[in-house]
Parts: C-alpha cells; sequence; structure tokens
C-alpha cells in the first residue's frame, strides 16, 4: 500500500501519527470557536463559583456562558480552554457560568492574554483542550 492511500485510510479512521512515526488513535476533540473575552466584575473575588471552587482574581479562570434555557455550562467544569487574542495565548479552567453569553476571564488571566491588565471586552479565539 502507498503512503497515499495509508494516510487517507488513517485521516478517515481518525488516527493521527505521532512525530516518532507511531500510530495512535485520536482521543482529543478540539473546538475552535471567535468568541467575546471580559473580565469578571468586580466583587467576586473570595466567592463561591457554580462549580463549587473559590474564585481568586490572581489565578487564572473562566467563566463559560450557559446553554439557553438551562443553568448548564457550555464546557464541563474542570475543562481547560485555550483563550487566543492577537497572537497570545492563555490556558484557563473553566469555574463558573456567565451569563452574559461571554467567557469571562479572571484579572490576572485577563493580564496574561493582553499583557497588562484592562477591564475590556476583546473578540478572540477560543479553543477546547482535552
Amino acid at each position: 500500500m502507498n503512503k497515499i492511500a495509508l494516510m487517507t485510510i488513517l485521516l478517515a479512521s481518525s488516527f493521527s501519527i505521532i512525530a516518532d512515526g507511531t500510530i495512535k488513535k485520536s482521543t482529543k476533540y478540539i473546538q475552535r470557536k471567535l468568541v467575546y473575552i471580559t473580565t469578571y466584575g468586580p466583587g467576586y473575588d473570595g466567592q463561591r463559583t457554580a462549580s463549587g471552587e473559590i474564585y481568586h482574581k490572581n489565578k487564572v479562570s473562566v467563566a463559560v456562558p450557559f446553554r439557553a434555557g438551562q443553568r448548564k455550562p457550555t464546557h464541563p467544569f474542570g475543562t481547560y480552554l485555550k483563550l487566543t487574542y492577537k497572537g497570545r495565548s492563555i490556558l484557563a479552567k473553566v469555574t463558573d457560568i456567565c451569563p452574559a453569553g461571554t467567557y469571562d476571564l479572571s484579572d490576572e488571566g485577563m493580564r496574561k492574554l493582553l499583557g497588562r491588565y484592562e477591564s475590556t471586552k476583546v473578540r478572540g479565539y477560543m479553543t477546547v483542550v482535552k
């Protein structure tokens, strides 16, 4: 079997080739989406989040929108999201839900994403990392 036919079969069956050439069944699901990224409002530091964790503005975390008509997050608690804005990326753990339809970053998360702290709303990319 030639290499092109083998690659076609591997791609069609959701397998991937690792750097050392071994073949591994793919277990990652990655979703990339254009989203609005904002900061948490003031006054949440030390409060309990929807996941039960305590929110700390100096730790990187994110609140995600919830599904319409339900109070369930669009991504499960504990999922890591890669948020990207103008070439800068951070990894943030989902710990809360946000009714505004945006992805609310902690102050530290926004500081790392922008390179400075600013309470603002930016349009960037969100990628689910499993």
